[in-house]
């Protein structure tokens, strides 16, 4: 399906609102549209399932402005420019009892939304059966995501799946537990997946969405009791370490009911793997690793501005708005087998770097997913040095300071998903789509599974085919650190590492740090190459990330607890 398509559907849906009778006290003009008449007719039906799509929240604010990168600044990835935006907020600005904050997602609105148009398209007795069972499953696909965002957030929320009535016993809900929650999502997901049909639109759920959404969160369901394993507040809270094992089962089983499929596979269309790794994201002609995307058209007026924030100084007009920690870079390995992570010491007004080495030499997703000093990019080089030393050469193309904005913060700058064919890009125009699930994420989720099923070949195998694919060498053995490593360096800014080590009960440890950047100053008179000193700085002032115990579980918050005596508030707040 053309992207214009979603946009065709909401103005078809606006129809139902607009009155255009000359008389506007007519109580039955012709040109209003009731909610009858809406199931009696597919593409209405269409057009209200496309209004709960656009509601459905995929990602942080929607991708559409620099609040993009919330859950990378919050994951110990890449901070955002300036300490105004969400994502600067998010990190200081913590969750107590007033509530999450920023990091909110109690979507109750939308639950009643879904529920209302289940339970509408299924008593219908006019369409086609088989349109009825799709559009239905559909919206439970929809339902079934907040759930699961809702889940990881908070452990045990009200399961709601019918329309709600006025009764007051009826609105105030009490929470279900953590577990009821995952157990809805595992059978649900199977029905849906049943339901759906194997191939749809872009942009639709089908069999493969749900499958992958079913795997993402036994993942989950599955970590809280392998790393947890504690039971609180009544068992509204945690997973018994017991049952972790048969949501690894599950896990695992979505997924490879994916692979098995044959439907999907590694994007693999370039001989040089860093160039296939920034492809894959912009590739939209036959591009067999999608599963499921929030689709942009910023011609249709759906566009997004991550290009026009996200090139570097110097390539768009805003520019420069996401500079990656040092501690991410150091995950990336160098392809002959060095450790990607440098001794700090190394980095000292001493030594002199050759930053083709230093970073073109590591992954190749690095290369693809981080502007480094001296990238390429649109025919030109993207300069990040803050100063210079020496004397420059008259006829030097090196500038003596790279743009300001481009050093200013981390010293580098993410890559990935930045369209290289936007030639100073207007902001909301960018198209390119955002990847909710995506064949290599399928692969690592089964690999994780797998290793706590004890089945270690098994999960070093799956590791490899993506190592293989990145061009990198392939491991001889496996261990619960490298598959953590390997999804960090394959899903970096794909708002996954701090939802996972949440889930593995390591935030506290991973993000309670004074994260890094680096600073390059240009030596007009070293040589060999070696014209860079590199030096560490602090990224983010000397204030530290901090992640408490307590935000493994975000709060419900003062106001809906006194809005609902049912409802208990989680422990520490």
């Amino acid at each position: 399906m053309n992207k214009i398509i979603y946009i065709i559907l909401l103005g078809l849906l606006s129809l139902l609102f607009v009155n255009c009778s000359d008389d506007f006290l007519d109580k039955s003009p012709k040109s209003l549209i009731s909610e009858v008449d809406v199931f009696k007719d597919p593409n209405l039906v269409d057009a209200l399932l496309a209004d709960l799509y656009s509601r459905t929240q995929f990602q942080y604010q929607g991708g559409s402005n620099h609040n993009l990168g919330a859950w990378w600044q919050i994951g110990g990835e890449a901070r955002v420019f300036g300490p105004w935006q969400d994502p600067w907020n998010m990190t200081y600005d913590i969750p107590d009892e007033s509530g999450s904050k920023k990091y909110d997602y109690w979507v109750y609105g939308n639950i009643r939304a879904y529920n209302d148009f289940i339970q509408k398209i299924e008593a219908n007795e006019i369409l086609d059966p088989e349109v009825i069972k799709i559009k239905s499953a559909e919206a439970k696909f929809l339902r079934a995501w907040c759930y699961f965002e809702m889940v990881r957030r908070y452990g045990g929320v009200p399961l709601i799946l019918a329309p709600q009535d006025k009764d007051v016993d009826d609105l105030f809900v009490p929470r279900n537990s953590e577990k009821e929650i995952y157990d809805y999502l595992d059978t649900e997901l199977d029905e849906i997946a049943d339901a759906l049909p194997e191939v749809t639109e872009a942009g639709r759920a089908n069999k493969y969405a749900a499958y992958a959404l079913k795997s993402r969160a036994m993942l989950y369901a599955a970590s809280v009791g392998e790393f947890d394993g504690r039971v609180q507040l009544d068992g509204i809270l945690g997973m018994n370490a017991s049952e972790a094992g048969a949501y690894w089962q599950k896990a695992y089983n979505a997924a490879d009911a994916i692979i098995k499929s044959g439907k999907y596979a590694l994007y693999n269309k370039n001989a040089d793997p860093a160039q296939n790794f920034i492809n894959l994201f912009l590739d939209e002609s036959e591009n067999p690793e999608p599963i499921f995307s929030v689709l942009f058209d910023g011609a249709a007026g759906k566009g997004h501005m991550y290009d026009n924030i996200g090139m570097p100084m110097g390539f768009a007009s805003w520019n420069s708005n996401y500079g990656p920690y040092l501690e991410m870079v150091d995950y990336f390995d160098f392809v002959d087998g060095r450790s990607g992570k440098i001794d700090r010491s190394e980095f000292n007004s001493e030594n002199h770097w050759d930053v083709h080495d230093l970073f073109g030499k590591r992954d190749p997703r690095f290369r693809a997913s981080i502007f480094y000093p001296e990238s390429q990019f649109q025919g030109k080089t993207v300069w990040m040095h803050m100063r210079s030393i020496g004397t420059r050469p008259a006829d030097s193309d090196v500038p003596n300071a790279g743009p300001n904005r481009n050093w200013q913060r981390t010293g580098l700058l993410t890559r990935k998903r930045i369209d290289e064919s936007y030639v100073n890009p207007l902001a909301g125009y960018s198209s390119t789509d955002y990847y909710v699930f995506r064949y290599a994420e399928v692969l690592l989720n089964k690999a994780e599974a797998a290793f706590y099923l004890n089945k270690s070949g098994e999960a070093l195998a799956l590791v490899n085919e993506v190592r293989a694919r990145a061009g990198m060498f392939p491991l001889t053995e496996i261990t619960e650190e490298l598959i953590r490593k390997e999804r960090q360096v394959e899903l970096v800014f794909e708002d996954q590492r701090f939802w996972d080590v949440r889930r593995w009960r390591t935030a506290y440890d991973d993000l309670n740090t004074v994260y890094k950047g680096l600073e390059f100053t240009y030596d007009f008179d070293a040589t060999d190459g070696k014209n860079y000193i590199v030096t560490v700085k602090n990224a983010d002032g000397a204030n530290p990330h901090i992640f408490e115990e307590r935000f493994y579980y975000f709060p419900l918050g003062l106001g809906r607890i006194s809005d609902n005596p049912n409802l208990v508030e989680n422990p520490g707040y």
